[in-house]
């Protein structure tokens, strides 16, 4: 659950400060702020879902951290920049790994 909630004050991070600071108003402003808005929602009724112990958290972060791996290796491989991919796809790859174990154990105490 944690997890989800650093995730989320990360994606807090790039909309409040980081998306804004881009003079030329490029993707990171027009692009990465809608889907950085929709993913956060979707993140914060995961977590909420979680919360309440009930399985379905899983359906409303699988999008975002799938998103966020996908995004990570693209940066990667087509502009040859390894920040999207540490940050990014790692955070990716967290989220799931640890989402999945949660649900995991969720399942298992039910």
């Amino acid at each position: 659950m944690a997890l989800v909630a650093v995730s989320i004050l990360m994606g807090l991070n790039y909309l409040l400060l980081e998306a804004p600071a881009y003079p030329d108003r490029s993707i990171h402003f027009f692009y990465g702020v809608s889907a950085g808005s929709v993913f956060l929602v979707a993140q914060a009724a995961g977590l909420w879902d979680l919360w309440k112990r009930r399985p379905e958290f899983i359906r409303w972060i699988v999008p975002p951290a799938l998103y966020l791996l996908v995004i990570g290796l693209v940066g990667f491989f087509r502009f040859g920049n390894v920040l999207p991919l540490a940050a990014d796809s790692g955070r990716g790859v967290l989220l799931l790994a640890f989402s999945f174990a949660a649900l995991a154990q969720l399942r298992s105490s039910l």
